[in-house]
């Protein structure tokens, strides 16, 4: 497993970077900070620095996040847009801010996870830098708050409820979830309205889309896939209709996954 994982932080450490300092989303998608990709890449980067590399690289872990707050975050809403290209010259962003159209819930679930765990494993629990992690967690829960449905769940592009052919989405509503109920639990989020929240998103997530087939429990109301370009798909432009064509499944891993997380916080919870 060492060897496994050090093969893996040899390819962070190679990661490509934009201006500001973010690891580029993929290769081919260059200078491109998508939400997705902190979850992807900076809680495995925190918990190799703390276990094998005496915390050395920790405050780059922190400047990533913090660009990400800095220059991704709406302030009007305090939702995070989907995506950013640090040239503003792909062809979905704004030419002035380089950000995308819209805010996506599963990618701002997948960011809401990166800050938590990340949060979790950091070895300077209380340190300055990790004091102001754990707002920008807060305050992405606050504002999260504010768009929760009466069901208990999230749309799919969150701060338009009801328009359209816009749905209540399972992965990303798991994604809060869980978040929600392990904030609460590990004492990051101090508010008991956190875990409430969470337990009202879980129990909607069941009565919505949770269902059995032929014996078997199935999960609905899964967005199977979101992205933006790259340049040769010029139909992965990041607006709404977009985030609408993409095809609504059941039981793929990207929701069944954060449903089982989120229920194991749940058990926790009734136990």
């Amino acid at each position: 497993y060492k060897k496994a994982l050090d093969r893996l932080y040899k390819q962070v450490q190679g990661q490509p970077r934009t201006a500001e300092g973010n690891f580029w989303h993929k290769l081919i998608y260059p200078n491109q900070v998508w939400l997705d990709g902190l979850y992807m890449a900076q809680p495995f980067y925190m918990e190799y620095e703390k276990l094998f590399n005496e915390s050395k690289n920790i405050e780059d872990i922190y400047s990533q996040f913090f660009n990400v707050h800095k220059i991704m975050r709406d302030p009007k809403t305090g939702l995070y847009f989907h995506g950013y290209d640090s040239t503003k010259s792909i062809f979905w962003a704004d030419p002035k801010t380089g950000l995308s159209k819209n805010f996506w819930l599963r990618s701002i679930g997948w960011f809401s996870m990166a800050l938590l765990d990340t949060l979790n494993i950091a070895p300077d629990r209380g340190s300055e830098n990790w004091n102001k992690l754990r707002e920008i967690f807060l305050d992405l829960c606050e504002s999260m708050l504010k768009f929760q449905d009466e069901s208990g769940m999230w749309w799919q592009v969150p701060n338009y409820p009801a328009k359209g052919k816009n749905y209540l989405e399972t992965s990303g509503s798991s994604i809060f979830a869980y978040s929600l109920l392990k904030g609460y639990r590990t004492g990051i989020l101090e508010d008991k309205k956190f875990q409430d929240a969470g337990c009202k998103a879980f129990e909607g997530i069941c009565d919505r889309y949770l269902n059995t087939d032929s014996g078997n429990l199935s999960l609905g109301g899964i967005c199977l896939v979101a992205g933006l370009g790259p340049e040769k798909d010029l139909r992965r432009d990041g607006s709404f209709d977009y985030y609408m064509s993409e095809p609504v499944v059941q039981d793929d891993a990207k929701g069944v996954g954060p449903f089982i997380l989120a229920y194991n916080e749940y058990k926790q919870l009734k136990k």
